[in-house]
């Protein structure tokens, strides 16, 4: 009888023990639970995004140079920078095109000219996009740029000077750009950015969707 007593006590100490533990340790698993709950949520949560098209302004070199950037961020994110050089499939641009190649004009002694004309045929780069308010990301990235270059020499058919392309010249360098978005009023946002290769100011224009921040507020620093 004492044994059968001894034992009922045990278990109900035990229980009574594990009731105090559950109570205790509850608020702590509720806010692990809901942590993990929001990373979730925030994992899973729309991104925002903006795709920009605009004019590179020439700080150097004058060329025409047009193109977009696109963003894709929460707190962090990645950009691609894309242009391509409208001068550049306008050469040449201060005389007749020839036939000859750059080398077939070598080999043949003909003479070349000093006149070159150098223009962009693309820029890319690519990186990091940081959210300094929802609607403001910051971006910083690199990429190349690839230039095209035509030389002037003096056709012996009609004794002419003409252009065309010299492969020799022909080449991509290496680049790095930076920039940000703005909102200005409505869904109408500007991109300004500054590109290094060649040196050029960036001015864009983007018309956000309706529903690109609907998630802002589950990955929004601090949630607000």
């Amino acid at each position: 009888m004492k044994t059968l007593l001894f034992l009922i006590s045990l278990i109900i100490l035990s229980a009574a023990n594990a009731q105090d533990l559950a109570y205790s340790a509850g608020p702590r698993l509720l806010a692990h639970t809901e942590l993990i709950t929001n990373s979730l949520r925030t994992q899973k949560s729309k991104p925002a995004n903006y795709t920009s098209l605009g004019y590179n302004i020439p700080l150097g070199d004058k060329d025409i140079v047009i193109g977009g950037t696109t963003t894709v961020y929460k707190k962090f994110g990645t950009f691609i920078s894309y242009k391509v050089g409208i001068q550049n499939i306008m050469m040449p641009n201060k005389g007749e095109r020839g036939d000859f190649f750059y080398d077939n004009v070598k080999q043949n002694g003909w003479t070349i000219t000093a006149n070159t004309e150098q223009s962009v045929a693309w820029t890319f780069c690519g990186g990091l996009a940081v959210a300094l308010g929802k609607r403001v990301p910051l971006y910083v990235g690199a990429g190349a740029t690839r230039y095209r270059e035509f030389f002037e020499y003096i056709d012996p058919t009609d004794n002419k000077p003409k252009w065309n392309v010299n492969p020799n010249r022909t080449r991509i360098e290496p680049n790095f750009c930076a920039g940000i978005f703005l909102p200005l009023f409505g869904r109408l946002v500007m991109n300004v950015g500054y590109e290094h290769n060649p040196q050029v100011v960036f001015v864009g224009l983007a018309i956000h969707g309706l529903d690109v921040f609907e998630d802002a507020d589950e990955w929004w620093w601090g949630g607000n």
